[in-house]
């Protein structure tokens, strides 16, 4: 089977794709809280932006990864959330935000469960 385009030259797609990015996170997205925390229970909101509009910062994302997830750490901490093609992802980084999620010290949970994928009691 033959192309029908020709093969893109690995650093004209990166151009491409942070050219792409500059413009989409130029778009004015205003900061707030995925959810509310629980009364009462001392946590701070998890603070991140969506982004330009239904693209999110997949852009930002697939142009410099390791550069937006460092902008977002130093801007919003171990915790954030972002958006990304119509949907929120929420990062964490570090050890101890990693620990925090992963190990409950009341009730052991299985991996799947925390990818969304157990059955819970």
């Amino acid at each position: 089977m033959t192309a029908l385009l020709p093969p893109v030259n690995a650093t004209a797609k990166h151009r491409l794709q942070s050219a792409a990015a500059a413009v989409t996170a130029r778009y004015p997205s205003h900061e707030r809280p995925l959810a509310a925390p629980p009364p009462g229970s001392g946590l701070r909101p998890v603070l991140g932006t969506y982004g330009f509009p239904v693209l999110g910062h997949i852009l930002s994302t697939l142009a410099d990864p390791l550069q937006f997830a460092r902008d977002r750490y130093q801007r919003y901490g171990p915790v954030w959330w972002a958006g990304g093609v119509g949907f929120r992802v929420v990062s964490l980084m570090g050890p101890e935000a990693l620990e925090t999620a992963w190990i409950n010290k009341d009730k052991p949970r299985s991996t799947d469960e925390l990818a969304g994928h157990g059955v819970s009691e």
